[in-house]
């Protein structure tokens, strides 16, 4: 597999399938990142080619002795502000994230258990204040790096840390006051 500067280099000279590789490499990242912070996957999908069309624009400036990923990154989150103010949408909720798809087990039971547990975090989230919740879903649903998420954002990255730390400690406590609140099926309360 071609290293990152070896696409871009190619890719500056107008070798499309060098960018269409890269495309591939970060697609996911790309599309992940603009779907957290729109809260519209369909619109989400629109900005990701918008930042994918102005990355290749951009592509003859891009400093190869720095890393790729943040760079498109951060095209990304400018996209999606752009497109927000676009809206006049600056306080987007966070979509709701589909779980991810349950393995090909026939348990109906575990099938019931994991479900649950998907639930009681997406409450856990939901109970959350926006900027915690946004940053933990980075974190966690975009699978961004803290220095990605302070890049995306334009936050500090003390602060990244620190509302991920709040975040999850605040996610803990109320996943555990759930599990005491409602004790496994078939299980009394004491």
């Amino acid at each position: 597999m071609p290293e990152d500067s070896d696409l871009i280099r190619l890719a500056q000279a107008a070798d499309q399938e060098a960018f269409r590789a890269l495309v591939e490499r970060y697609r996911l990242p790309v599309l992940r990142t603009a779907r957290i912070l729109l809260a519209d996957a369909a619109l989400a999908e629109d900005v990701a080619q918008e930042a994918w069309v102005n990355a290749w624009r951009a592509l003859g400036q891009f400093d190869r002795t720095r890393p790729f990923r943040p760079w498109i990154l951060r095209i990304v989150a400018n996209c999606c502000r752009m497109e927000l103010r676009r809206r006049h949408d600056a306080a987007a909720p966070l979509e709701r994230a589909e779980p991810a798809r349950l393995s090909d087990q026939h348990d109906l039971l575990a099938e019931v258990v994991r479900r649950e547990e998907y639930a009681a975090l997406d409450a856990a989230m939901a109970s959350l204040p926006p900027p915690q919740r946004r940053i933990v879903a980075l974190r966690y649903r975009a699978d961004l790096e803290l220095g990605e998420i302070a890049l995306v954002t334009g936050l500090p990255l003390g602060t990244v840390k620190s509302r991920l730390h709040r975040a999850l400690a605040a996610i803990r406590a109320h996943v555990s006051v759930a599990s005491v609140a409602d004790p496994p099926v078939g299980e009394a309360s004491p």
